[in-house]
């Protein structure tokens, strides 16, 4: 077999696997999300304050400003939630100087997120001690904001539009916009309708 046709082979027989394999043009796409669209906020740094004297997490505007404009509705508080598989708490807990926070759910093969275990704890936002004690207000609000986009089941948004971006989505501690963004919004809409659809 000369060199072009083996090129030719191959290139058929991944084209072909690729036919095979991909999904219809129409198909949806499938998101992780929560089962309802109420998600418990169990807050327990609500009592820190930050060396500006003010909330050292502002978890409550976090959870404000992401159920503002999606379909999710947050109840926010500082009780244990009485709803478990819909429950995140929020803590505060010593960590490495490399990481600010962590969100932790359980992403469930049916599509759900899920607390941990399946439902049977709570899903949690560790929020880094250090990190809280040594940033201002913004950079704190950016954090929470972040970790709880996180729980509702959004990635990091593209470092390369970092100057652009204004979103608490993008990652990384350079980054200070605190706010989810319109197309935070949508994305949270597209990803809850998809799955409620």
């Amino acid at each position: 077999m000369n060199r072009l046709t083996k090129i030719l082979t191959a290139l058929a027989i991944t084209f072909g696997c690729l036919a095979v394999s991909a999904p219809p043009a129409d198909a949806a796409p499938s998101y992780n999300t929560w089962r309802t669209d109420v998600i418990y906020i169990q807050d327990t740094t609500s009592h820190l304050k930050g060396k500006d004297g003010r909330e050292r997490w502002p978890v409550r505007e976090a959870a404000r400003l992401w159920g503002h404009s999606s379909p999710l509705h947050f109840v926010y508080g500082t009780s244990p939630c009485t709803h478990r598989s819909q429950c995140v708490v929020v803590k505060e807990v010593t960590m490495p100087r490399t990481t600010t926070g962590t969100a932790s759910t359980t992403w469930w093969s049916d599509g759900t997120i899920r607390g941990l275990d399946n439902g049977t704890r709570p899903a949690e936002v560790r929020l880094a001690s250090w990190w809280g004690k040594e940033v201002d207000y913004r950079t704190r609000q950016k954090t929470a904001c972040h970790e709880l986009g996180h729980i509702l089941g959004l990635a990091h948004r593209d470092h390369a539009t970092r100057n652009r971006d204004k979103s608490c989505m993008v990652g990384g501690t350079g980054a200070t916009h605190y706010r989810p963004t319109a197309a935070d919004y949508r994305l949270v809409k597209t990803m809850y309708s998809a799955n409620r659809g």
